[in-house]
């Protein structure tokens, strides 16, 4: 899963996907958007060390600090800070979470994967 994660520096992206609007309107919501807010808040008062510990598995890189800021049924979206630097990081789920039990599996999952390798 390592290769899989994304760095996202702190540019805005200027390339966004173009969909047609009745594809936009045939769209179904995020299946977890609307529990995304208590479960960052949860992990990011209560694990801190869990998410520093998956941004170094999974995208390959030290930090001293990171938290989640958002999350959806494909992944985590996370803060992080190295030598000072603060950037963006994303988190897959693999596979991708489609309630709210399946969301706090993957976490977990990916919380024992990164601290069985420190």
């Amino acid at each position: 899963m390592r290769e899989s994660a994304c760095l996202v520096t702190q540019r805005p992206h200027c390339a966004h996907a173009q969909i047609k609007p009745d594809e936009f309107w045939a769209a179904a919501p995020d299946p977890v958007a609307r529990f995304a807010g208590p479960v960052c808040s949860h992990m990011n008062k209560d694990h801190a060390e869990s998410i520093v510990a998956m941004v170094r598995h999974y995208a390959g890189i030290s930090v001293e600090i990171a938290r989640m800021l958002g999350l959806d049924r494909l992944g985590v979206d996370c803060e992080a800070v190295r030598a000072g630097e603060t950037f963006r990081v994303r988190l897959p789920f693999e596979p991708p979470a489609e309630d709210r039990k399946s969301v706090k599996d993957r976490i977990v999952a990916m919380t024992r994967a990164a601290k069985q390798t420190e």
